[in-house]
C-alpha cells in the first residue's frame, strides 16, 4: 500500500529510440537519484513502462513519492531552476514529456 500523502507524476516519451538503453540509464542513474536528493521531501521513485501506448500517450510513468513537503514542491524546485537559483538536471539523452501532476491521497 502506498502510505505518502503526495505523488508525483510523470509521464514521458523517448523519441529517438535508438538512445533507448542511454535514457533508460540515465533516467535510473542520473536523474532519479538528483530528483531524490534535490526535492524536499522525496522519499522513493519507481518507473513504469506502459503497454501498447496509444499517439500522444506516455511510454513511460515515473512516481515520485513525496512525504511532509507542500504539494507544489516540485514546480517549486522548477521554477527556481529557471530563475538560477537552483542548479538545473543533468540531461541525458532527448526526452519528452507528455505530461505530469501532483496527487495528493484522499481520504477513504
Amino acid at each position: 500500500m502506498i502510505e505518502s500523502k503526495m505523488l508525483r507524476l510523470v509521464g514521458s516519451i523517448c523519441p529517438d529510440k535508438s538512445r533507448l538503453a542511454e535514457f533508460n540509464d540515465w533516467y535510473n542513474n542520473v536523474h532519479i537519484p538528483e530528483v531524490l536528493a534535490r526535492i524536499p521531501g522525496a522519499r522513493t521513485a519507481a518507473r513504469f513502462e506502459m503497454h501498447n501506448p496509444r499517439p500522444g500517450e506516455p511510454e513511460f510513468v515515473a512516481l515520485y513519492e513525496i512525504e511532509g513537503a507542500s504539494v507544489d514542491t516540485f514546480d517549486t524546485y522548477i521554477d527556481k531552476i529557471a530563475r538560477g537559483e537552483a542548479p538545473s538536471w543533468t540531461w541525458g539523452p532527448p526526452i519528452e514529456i507528455v505530461w505530469h501532476g501532483n496527487l495528493t491521497r484522499m481520504k477513504t
